[in-house]
């Protein structure tokens, strides 16, 4: 209900029956699609709000289908001139250049840049404050059961961090290993950073989960695994867990897990 009175107030019409005009551009958000499950009377608005000056751009990606709509599933049920733009950043690089990219798309330049900028001043200083430390081993899992080894950006984020990210590479996808295979990598932080799942919902799935290695858990949803302007502070918060003498902690919630002398899950 309250996505419908969104949408119909967006083409809200004044008492001379034409439609208003506004003094400034007009931004309507939303997010989480498929959360709200199927919209039928949104996807047919779609074919005629262009008529009263409203643009729709509809944002997804295509790097896991299974934690967003793909741009394919997408543009079999838009119609015909909706426009669908799909970010797909492989590397830490990437993220930063793709907030430009949307900016542009958008026609806000300018925005995107200092965005980006921002984002890449945070990232420089974390580097500039572990330069010269020891790199200590580290895993991010994007998953817990089976666990998932970090790809994408997140290989990226921990060598901006100052750690030596073991078992993936920048740009790779993330894949499915075990936790023996992982210990015998002797990691000296585990950090469980599930995709698409806030601090709370993780902690959830890891109450029977315990390592012979320090291992926390974060917010992998907010800082991590989107490519967007956060991951920035998704870097000083790992290099705080890394390094906690030269980084000073960020803020971010976090929660260690307690030890044990071998997995059990």
């Amino acid at each position: 209900q309250v996505l419908r009175r969104l949408t119909s107030q967006a083409v809200v019409h004044g008492t001379d029956g034409k439609a208003w005009s506004y003094d400034h551009p007009l931004l309507l958000m939303l997010d989480e699609f498929p959360a709200l499950g199927r919209l039928p009377f949104f996807q047919e608005s779609l074919a005629y709000i262009g008529g009263y000056g409203m643009r729709a751009v509809l944002i997804t990606q295509d790097l896991c289908e299974v934690c967003a709509v793909s741009s394919g599933d997408l543009a079999t049920v838009c119609p015909i001139g909706t426009e669908v733009f799909s970010m797909n950043p492989r590397t830490l690089n990437d993220v930063v250049d793709s907030v430009v990219t949307l900016a542009d798309r958008l026609g806000v330049h300018e925005r995107g840049v200092a965005v980006a900028e921002t984002m890449t001043a945070k990232i420089d200083a974390v580097r500039a404050a572990v330069e010269g430390h020891q790199r200590r081993r580290v895993f991010v899992a994007e998953w817990m059961d089976p666990p998932y080894g970090s790809g994408h950006w997140l290989p990226d984020m921990v060598e901006a961090a100052g750690g030596a990210n073991v078992l993936s590479k920048p740009g790779e996808y993330s894949f499915a290993t075990t936790w023996d295979v992982v210990l015998d990598e002797e990691p000296e932080l585990i950090v469980l950073a599930a995709c698409g799942f806030s601090l709370d919902q993780a902690l959830e799935r890891t109450t029977e989960l315990r390592l012979p290695v320090r291992t926390v858990v974060v917010d992998g949803d907010a800082h991590f695994s989107r490519p967007a302007p956060r991951v920035a502070d998704g870097v000083r918060q790992l290099a705080h867990l890394i390094h906690p003498d030269a980084v000073t902690d960020p803020g971010l919630r976090y929660a260690a897990l307690p030890l044990s002398p071998a997995p059990t899950l």
